[in-house]
């Protein structure tokens, strides 16, 4: 890609010298930096199309090793036996897992993009606990939480 910058900045200032100062030039010099320029233009050009088609190539292998990367995660978040939460600064609740689903005994689209503090008996401790994890990024708790049948469970 930087060679053929280079080339196409050189053949540029080259095209620029000699349309200016045609006049100072036998006719068979400006022919012969015409075809120069010419051909370092098709270089460069060469050289871009390779490198449009390396980095094509490249991307695909990225989105690759991203697609195989995202099954793996997938895999894992939806077999494990712990309940999995993800969610958002707010504590709605952007992805839930299976086991999640059955702890909560409720389903995906009653789950997803819910706050998550509807399904705790007391909003307050939630609240307090809730402000504890963002300032620590971690904290752990028992907390009483409302499945989606009505009842309440320690957990």
């Amino acid at each position: 890609m930087r060679a053929g910058s280079i080339l196409i900045s050189f053949a540029a200032v080259t095209l620029l010298g000699t349309a200016s100062g045609a006049h100072f030039y036998s006719g068979s010099l400006s022919s012969v930096l015409l075809r120069l320029v010419l051909i370092a233009l098709c270089i460069a050009i060469v050289l871009h199309v390779r490198f449009l088609l390396l980095a094509r190539r490249e991307h695909r292998e990225t989105v690759s090793v991203l697609d195989a990367t995202e099954q793996e995660y997938k895999s894992v978040f939806d077999s494990t036996l712990d309940g999995i939460l993800i969610l958002d600064d707010q504590a709605v609740c952007l992805e839930a897992n299976p086991a999640a689903l059955k702890l909560f005994g409720t389903s995906h689209e009653e789950l997803i993009g819910e706050p998550i503090q509807k399904f705790f008996t007391c909003a307050r401790e939630f609240e307090e606990g809730w402000d504890r994890f963002l300032d620590r990024k971690s904290d752990h708790c028992e907390a009483r939480v409302l499945r989606g049948d009505g009842r309440d469970d320690l957990c």
